[in-house]
């Protein structure tokens, strides 16, 4: 009923991504000839959400429920719900700006504040400037949704509680100087000692998935003497098929316990079924990209780049975002950082957002 009147910002804790556009959708807010766009900040999410989504719905993917990603358009005339990655929509915002194919449109996980959706925020809002029948529903389930609301003209504010379990958060005493050995470790720690549910790991990149997950092969193959129960280990990062990314959907068979290791790409949009117990071992650096300047007085800039691990007070807010990730019952949330690291990052997310 909010949405017939006016565009808003939600802050929803879990199904707001599946049942919102179901619910706008049965509520007739659809005139022919247009649709309700969802936007996702990965395309895994945009995949299975809409596959989810058209099942629930009684419908092929691609019908009245479709997605839309970079190479591959599974949307027909028929399709009133769309799927996208926020940089598919930014490329309809280029051609149209008044966006006349949707008449909803929903940013999700708006807190992950890509370049994408940055532009898209400015652009969305001169839409809402030119357009009185269009409407915005921004959501996330940790976003700062007055600084949101602020800027879309005091846009109000919907709060939706929703299930939360216990999620035992645990910081080491000390910083680890290696915090992929230390993961690998607590991963091996937790299959041989824990009771049965699945563990999902974090790390910052591709080469560092890759490289931890050929460890774990071997240092499981190593334990086959000891006969210890299966682990699936399962890489996700953006690069990877989407097929291949869609296996962590997969519950692990009877007798055998699924280990996810991810990028950023599983914090948001993604409830991995199975998830019984989720040990989070976050670490507090992120890969960026810099570039050497001048050496001295005359002497031109170097072209090359390099690729830096540093420590990111983005990942202070990434706990509770990924702790979140534990829908379907409680567990462990396990960080590769102390106390005091946590706190810096906070203060450090202060004055940016102040900036």
């Amino acid at each position: 009923d909010a949405a017939e009147r006016v565009s808003g910002v939600l802050r929803l804790v879990s199904g707001k991504t599946t049942q919102m556009t179901q619910y706008l959708a049965e509520e007739g807010l659809v005139p022919p000839g247009t649709m309700i766009g969802c936007t996702q900040p990965r395309r895994v999410a945009a995949i299975s959400v809409a596959k989810r989504v058209a099942e629930e719905f009684g419908c092929r993917v691609g019908q009245e429920v479709g997605y839309n990603i970079r190479f591959e358009d599974c949307t027909s005339p028929d399709t009133i719900i769309k799927y996208m990655t926020d940089g598919m929509l930014l490329r309809e915002a280029l051609v149209d700006a008044s966006l006349k194919r949707y008449c909803v449109v929903m940013l999700d996980e708006a807190h992950e504040r890509t370049i994408s959706t940055d532009v898209l925020f400015g652009l969305l809002k001169d839409c809402c400037r030119r357009r009185p029948d269009f409407k915005l529903i921004v959501t996330s389930a940790t976003l700062d949704a007055e600084k949101f609301s602020n800027y879309f003209f005091n846009s109000h504010i919907f709060t939706i509680p929703g299930r939360t379990f216990p999620v035992e958060i645990l910081y080491t005493k000390e910083p680890e100087a290696d915090y992929v050995e230390a993961s690998l470790i607590t991963v091996l720690q937790i299959h041989l000692c824990e009771p049965p549910g699945d563990i999902l790991l974090f790390l910052t990149g591709q080469e560092e998935i890759d490289t931890a997950c050929q460890t774990l092969h071997e240092r499981m193959q190593k334990l086959e003497s000891t006969n210890p129960p299966p682990l699936i280990i399962l890489p996700v990062y953006s690069a990877l098929p989407s097929e291949m990314q869609t296996m962590i959907f997969d519950p692990a068979p009877p007798g055998c316990r699924k280990c996810v290791v991810a990028t950023n790409i599983a914090e948001a949009s993604l409830t991995i079924d199975g998830e019984e117990t989720d040990f989070l071992l976050q670490e507090e650096r992120a890969d960026a990209n810099a570039s050497p300047g001048r050496r001295g007085p005359g002497r031109r800039r170097s072209r090359l780049r390099s690729r830096l691990r540093i420590l990111c007070s983005r990942a202070a807010g990434e706990v509770d975002q990924r702790a979140g990730r534990q829908r379907l019952g409680g567990g462990k949330c396990e960080t590769r950082e102390g106390e005091g690291e946590r706190e810096w990052k906070m203060r450090c997310r202060r004055t940016l957002f102040k900036a």
